[in-house]
């Protein structure tokens, strides 16, 4: 009576979390967008020491997207009026389809 006691004490621990939440997959994936993907660049490329803290507050300028060699990509452009040289205060983060980074350029190529 012992075993059968565990045996069915051990079923209903195991079966709990396939009932927690049967309607898991009615979650919506949240969609990141390409200026909240440029930010965490960014965030990346100063905890880098590739640029400034200063950067942590740039503002927006604007989103475009091109085609390059076949590849789709969307620059996202900062403006840190706080970068004390004046060449400098632009930030064009180029980023490919996916989000991921190909590169972040003060002049545009």
């Amino acid at each position: 009576m012992r075993i059968l006691t565990l045996t069915f004490a051990a079923f209903a621990l195991l079966s709990s979390p396939v009932l927690a939440h049967p309607d898991h997959d009615d979650e919506e994936e949240v969609s990141v967008t390409p200026e909240r993907a440029a930010r965490m660049q960014v965030v990346r490329l100063i905890s880098q020491a590739k640029l400034a803290a200063s950067w942590n507050k740039a503002t927006l300028v604007g989103t475009k997207s091109r085609n390059k060699r076949g590849v789709q990509q969307t620059i996202v452009t900062f403006r840190n009026p706080a970068e004390a040289n004046k060449s400098r205060q632009l930030l064009h983060v180029i980023l490919n389809g996916d989000g991921e980074l190909i590169s972040a350029e003060h002049v545009l190529s």
